[in-house]
């Protein structure tokens, strides 16, 4: 359920992981670290928290037109989470850039999917000031600090490939740490490290014709413990009626981290982020840390990569070429029993409409006909011999310029 959101107030005090640096508590906020002790600032109007390689930490640094960092928005109304702390979130306003820090609820976090802040899944009671596993993740840890006379629980990584060493208190190699098996070295009775309630019987296997020494893992009787007496063997003592003394190795409860094989060497933390950071990925074989896909980084933060426009494509419409259409010609040839009528040509490159009847000894020459320019061509006009004279369409607006000649009557 979505919890009450105020705005951000400012500690007095609380404690830095770091003896003396600079650090950002969130996006508006700049926390001087001296003796462990952090001394919040509040960056001025138009300037963010960032941490910036050239100042050797984070710095209040100003916001440009065209800067994008992890505390500036994108000019949409929206919520973003706050990078450097899981307990705040950013409220983006249209056509601004710097956001304002709002704070959470005590003990619950902003959730980005849902836009509210809710109780964690990993939701730790300080039982003390100090530093305490993370029983759901071994890459993290809590450090219980107090904060308003109260003691509230941070969550905080290890560096890539290494896990929290609840034992030490430390960040480890996980592969350091693990139980180591117990393989028999000469005859006796030897207590197991990790466990007072049983103890390994060696035995030379050679005295029987047998080869090396055989071992074999026993457990003392209920209520009664191992106790080695010399270097080679012990015995089992009771628990209810003497206080024996039990000393066995600590175990942290850590395993191996998935993909860590421990015939490789310890992994050295360092890569283009810091594991804390958003959108920063580990390896933990090796302990690289790296960018997701479309983020680069810094050596601190990951940054979206700067997008690429698509280069601007010219559309080009060429014309189709000019094509005259070929003059057509029609021949119009028809007989009578009186006489022969001669052929009428009639040659243009557009089809004219006209109103008067030609002579049937008439021929007709367009001398001047205008150029028509079409992607078809027109075809030709046939007249049937049995109606004359013909009657064509004109798609043109001025008619071509008709010259007659003397007609010629045969006799």
């Amino acid at each position: 359920m979505p919890y009450f959101m105020s705005t951000f107030e400012l500690v007095e005090t609380s404690t830095c992981k770091e003896e003396n640096t600079f650090k950002c508590l969130n996006c508006k906020v700049l926390a001087v670290c001296v003796n462990n002790i952090a001394y919040p600032h509040e960056c001025d109007v138009g300037y963010t928290c960032e941490i910036r390689e050239d100042f050797g930490g984070a710095v209040c640094y100003p916001v440009g037109v065209d800067t994008f960092t992890n505390c500036t928005c994108s000019g949409r109304s929206e919520l973003l989470p706050d990078p450097y702390d899981q307990s705040a979130f950013l409220k983006c306003s249209p056509g601004e850039k710097i956001p304002t820090v709002y704070s959470c609820q005590e003990d619950t976090l902003f959730d980005e999917i849902t836009g509210t802040c809710e109780y964690p899944e990993d939701h730790f009671d300080c039982p003390s000031y100090g530093i305490f596993a993370n029983p759901d993740d071994c890459s993290k840890y809590f450090r219980c600090i107090p904060v308003e006379n109260k003691l509230m629980a941070f969550s905080e990584y290890c560096d890539c490939g290494l896990s929290f060493n609840d034992i030490t208190g430390q960040c480890e190699d996980a592969c350091a740490f693990q139980k180591q098996e117990f393989v028999c070295e000469k005859e006796g009775r030897f207590a197991d490290p990790y466990d007072c309630e049983h103890y390994y019987l060696c035995r030379d296997m050679t005295t029987v014709g047998g080869t090396g020494l055989a071992q074999v893992r026993l457990k003392c009787p209920e209520d009664s413990i191992f106790t080695a007496t010399t270097e080679n063997y012990g015995y089992c003592e009771s628990t209810i009626h003497s206080n024996p003394v039990c000393n066995v190795i600590p175990v942290p409860s850590c395993p191996v981290p998935e993909g860590r094989n421990c015939s490789h060497p310890t992994p050295t933390p360092g890569g283009e982020c810091i594991v804390s950071a958003p959108f920063c990925l580990c390896n933990a074989s090796d302990g690289n840390q790296y960018c997701e896909d479309g983020y680069e980084g810094n050596g601190q933060t990951c940054q979206p990569l700067p997008s690429t426009k698509p280069p601007t494509s010219t559309t080009t419409t060429t014309a189709p070429p000019s094509t005259t259409s070929p003059i057509p010609v029609t021949t119009i040839a028809t007989t009578t029993a009186a006489s022969t009528i001669p052929t009428t040509i009639l040659a243009s490159t557009t089809a004219a409409t006209s109103a008067s009847t030609v002579p049937p000894t008439t021929t007709l020459v367009s001398t001047n006909a205008p150029s028509t320019t079409s992607a078809s061509t027109v075809p030709p006009t046939t007249i049937s011999a049995s109606t004359f004279p013909p009657t064509t369409t004109s798609v043109s607006t001025t008619p071509p310029t008709a010259t007659a000649t003397n007609p010629t009557t045969s006799t």
